[in-house]
């Protein structure tokens, strides 16, 4: 893998995910995308007892962009949103994903959160309810409307732990809210590893040169933007010389 692990990008459900894809295809056994996203939430949940959700692994499975739904029942509801070509463009032209040059245990962060929860429901409910105005935002390609939203919803989320933030984060937050970025994120469960933004037109690259000054200000040697695009499929068999698998 190209991407640092332990940074909020889904490195270890998607690994999991590849994983269960391929011992699928070496035993003949043509699986859902579903199936497969349960498979490995099993394996990191329940075997391996991590405090996370089921987000990562199902977008690792289905690819694309979608709105899912967890119910309290267990069940999983998926919704794909379509956009069109120009909208696509203009929303990978506006993201810049930067690598902080540091990481962190998601579990022992996610820990710390859990068991705050009772505490922080209002936060939580605010966040829940930004999700179908995103939606609609997304679908648009609507770069400033998505960048305010990550902006207020951090506000929240940077509450919900005492290990979400941190300075360094902070100052590489506001270094590029100041250059002109409509807002962001921490992505992940925070503490450290990838801060996501939304850039107007034209911004992205100032803006990225602007974080990696910061980050030579904060001695993050091995800071980075990370280029982003959008993948249409979830996990793939690139090559399987055993079965024939049915997609």
């Amino acid at each position: 893998a190209t991407l640092p692990a332990r940074t909020g990008l889904g490195s270890s459900s998607s690994f999991t995910v590849a994983l269960m894809k391929g011992l699928a295809a070496h035993r003949g056994d043509s699986r859902t995308s579903r199936e497969i996203a349960e498979d490995a939430c099993r394996i990191e949940i329940e075997a391996l007892g991590e405090p996370i959700g089921k987000q990562d692994q199902y977008t690792a499975a289905f690819g694309g962009i979608n709105v899912f739904t967890f119910n309290r029942s267990g069940k999983t509801t998926r919704r794909a949103l379509h956009l069109s070509t120009n909208a696509k463009r203009s929303l990978e032209e506006s993201m810049v994903l930067f690598y902080t040059g540091t990481t962190r245990n998601a579990a022992d962060v996610l820990a710390d959160q859990n068991e705050r929860v009772p505490e922080h429901l209002e936060h939580y409910r605010e966040l829940t309810g930004l999700v179908p105005v995103f939606a609609d935002a997304l679908t648009r390609g609507d770069a400033e409307t998505m960048g305010a939203l990550l902006a207020k919803g951090w506000k929240h989320k940077r509450l919900l732990g005492k290990d979400v933030t941190n300075p360094v984060l902070d100052a590489l937050y506001e270094s590029a809210c100041a250059a002109g970025a409509y807002g962001g994120k921490v992505v992940g469960a925070g503490g450290g590893g990838c801060l996501l933004f939304f850039t107007p037109r034209g911004q992205r690259e100032p803006i990225q040169k602007v974080l990696q000054e910061e980050a030579l200000r904060l001695r993050l040697s091995e800071s980075r933007s990370i280029p982003v695009r959008i993948e249409p499929e979830g996990a793939q068999i690139l090559l399987n010389t055993i079965n024939s698998i049915k997609k």
